[in-house]
């Protein structure tokens, strides 16, 4: 019994062992997989830029997806083929800003010696701070290398990128924190190797064949032109001559095609890294003229009398073999199936036809309508004339136009003017002349209508009234002058030839003053000059606006004086005045009664004679100033 008991216990311990065994293994695994085979280190994603430089990825799979992978360091060496170099210097470095990692790489060398390029890395961040590896895609990007030649890439060559796992030239390197370990993995083509297309290096495009050749119509939008296939990385450009044109087209791997073009010669040419490739074939479109249908219609005859039939013929453009007709007089429809119509118009009538046309090619614009022809029908009416003149009651040497107005004239009458009995003017529906007063005008119409009666016939006579030109002028007079100061006077206006309504504008000087009316009233300054302009409304005037004659101002401050100071005695003989004057007076004056200086005599003491034998009998105003004073006295020539 106890020999049982003792080989169950054994059994019972080792199944106790196995499962703690199993229970590490498992704690273990919850922090990262411990197989070579729970990542993938790849070369992806490679891209040519351009003609020398070359761009992949290098990503870290976590392929375990029950446990994460805290990433500790990751170094690689790859290897390049050097047959890319074409005599040219490679250079490597990472795409900023591309790295996914916590701790990117430290540097990316190229040792073109060895052809490798080294991507080494920093030293770990530490357990629990190293980067969680993706288990989608391709992973976690360490960074993106770009490739580039001092040359372009040797043409239809490949980089083959792959990792190195030697130490010469440089190792392919994992770490991975395990337990808060930094544990090196196993590397190997298994696990590390390229899933990059390899692309071909500047290969040059393929031609394909290019389609679109035929014939559009005129109007239409064209043929379209395309490539029977396509590359992508290829751009296309199409060619109508030598003539580029835009937009170009990327290749997309299937055909492709630029549009609908109008007339031309057509090429393609394709351009990428590898160069420019001329598309073989080339398509021609060319253009059919449109075919324009149209018709027009013509009458035998027109401007006709009453009851005369007519008939009139349609002639249609690109009609075809059969085209069909339909007539219209305004819009009701008319005659028939017929390239004529005859009939007996009315005046007015407006005949036009519509034309289908059968013709196939290219047709544009059936059916069209024709332009409208105006029937012109003349009534059987008596020939008659009346004239009218533009102006009557004018002006002496203002020119007169005559106009008649034919009734049943015709296409062209013929006129013969009279002025009274004399022949005048020419054969013109219009006569233009100089009048003298009394002159009557007339004209005879001779009809060219064959629908006239009373042919030819004479017009009424128009009398002209031709008046005279009148010279506007303007005189103006004075109420008094001299006067004193603060006296009132009226300036009178006497216009000759102003019309029924003439304008006034009084000046003082260059001032306006006063209104429109024929006197003005004020109370003047001594100097001041008066005059006024005239604007006349009469119809038959020169000269207008008139301006007047001036009339200066004689203003004294008055007669009164200190008599025994000085005598003043003015008198009148023999059509002499006398002035006699105990003080001395500077200025002695003599005006007459529209203000206008007759005398003047300076620095007079005592008795001074005026002689006015030659001046009419009249009252006259003497001004005398002196030191002191300015005295006026009126005096009648005697």
């Amino acid at each position: 019994m106890k020999k049982i008991y003792s080989k169950k216990s054994g059994c019972i311990l080792l199944l106790l062992i196995m499962v703690s065994v199993s229970l590490v293994n498992a704690a273990n695994r919850q922090y990262a997989p411990l197989a070579a085979s729970d990542f993938n280190l790849t070369i992806n994603n490679d891209v040519q830029v351009s003609d020398r430089i070359l761009e992949f990825d290098i990503s870290l799979l976590n392929v375990n997806t029950l446990n994460s992978f805290e990433l500790a360091t990751v170094q690689a060496g790859i290897l390049v083929n050097n047959a890319i170099y074409n005599g040219g210097v490679i250079t490597v470095t990472m795409v900023p800003g591309s790295s996914q990692l916590v701790n990117p790489p430290l540097s990316i060398l190229f040792d073109q010696v060895t052809n490798a390029i080294k991507v080494t890395p920093k030293s770990g961040p530490g357990a629990g701070t190293g980067t969680i590896l993706s288990t989608i895609g391709s992973g976690t990007k360490v960074c993106r290398v770009r490739i580039t030649n001092t040359n372009a890439f040797t043409a239809s060559t490949r980089a083959n990128l792959t990792f190195n796992f030697t130490t010469v030239p440089y190792p392919t390197k994992v770490a991975q924190y395990i337990t808060g370990t930094n544990t090196q993995l196993a590397c190997d083509a298994t696990n590390c190797y390229s899933t990059a297309a390899n692309v071909v290096l500047n290969v040059p495009p393929t031609p394909f064949a290019v389609s679109g050749s035929g014939s559009y119509c005129q109007g239409t939008a064209g043929i379209p032109v395309g490539l029977s296939n396509s590359e992508a990385g290829v751009i296309y450009t199409l060619y109508n001559g030598a003539t580029a044109l835009t937009p170009t087209v990327a290749g997309t791997g299937f055909t492709i095609s630029f549009g609908d073009q109008f007339a031309g010669t057509y090429t393609v040419r394709g351009s990428n890294f590898g160069g420019t490739q001329d598309m073989t074939a080339n398509a021609v479109i060319t253009e059919t003229p449109s075919l324009v249908a149209g018709v027009s219609i013509v009458s035998d005859q027109n401007n006709v009398c009453a009851g005369t039939a007519v008939t009139l013929t349609a002639t249609p453009t690109n009609g075809g073999t059969a085209p069909s007709y339909q007539w219209y007089n305004g819009t009701t429809t008319v005659g028939t199936n017929s390239p004529t119509y005859f009939y007996t118009p009315a005046n007015g009538d407006l005949i036009s036809v519509v034309m289908t046309s059968n013709a196939t090619p290219c047709l544009t614009g059936s059916p069209v309508t024709s332009n409208v022809v105006t029937m012109n029908v003349n009534a059987l009416v008596p020939a008659g004339v009346s004239i009218l003149s533009d102006a009557n009651n004018v002006c002496d040497g203002t020119t007169v136009v005559f106009t008649a107005t034919p009734v049943g004239g015709g296409s062209s009458p013929a006129y013969q003017w009279y002025k009274g009995s004399t022949p005048v003017g020419t054969n013109s529906p219009t006569y233009s002349y100089i009048p003298a007063d009394g002159d009557a005008i007339s004209v005879t119409m001779t009809s060219n209508s064959l629908c006239a009666s009373g042919s030819p016939v004479t017009s009424n006579p128009v009398s002209l009234i031709v008046n005279p030109v009148i010279a506007a002028s303007i005189s103006i007079s004075v109420s008094a002058n001299p006067v004193n100061t603060g006296i009132p006077v009226t300036f009178t206006a006497t216009p000759i030839g102003g019309g029924t309504s003439p304008v006034y504008q009084w000046y003082n000087g260059s001032t306006q003053v006063g209104t429109n009316l024929n006197t003005f009233t004020y109370t003047p300054s001594d100097g001041d000059v008066i005059s006024t302009i005239m604007t006349s409304d009469a119809p038959c005037i020169t000269g207008s606006p008139a301006t007047s004659n001036q009339i200066t101002m004689s203003v004294s401050i008055g007669t009164s004086v200190d008599q025994n100071k000085i005598s003043l005695s003015v008198y009148s003989r023999d059509k002499n005045i006398y002035v006699d004057c105990s003080q001395h007076a500077k200025q002695i004056y003599i005006y007459n009664t529209l203000g206008t200086i007759v005398m003047m005599e300076n620095n007079v003491t005592g008795l001074k004679e005026f002689n006015l034998n030659n001046y009419p009998v009249a009252y006259y105003y003497v001004r005398i100033v002196t030191e002191f004073n300015v005295f006026t006295r009126k005096i009648l020539l005697k």
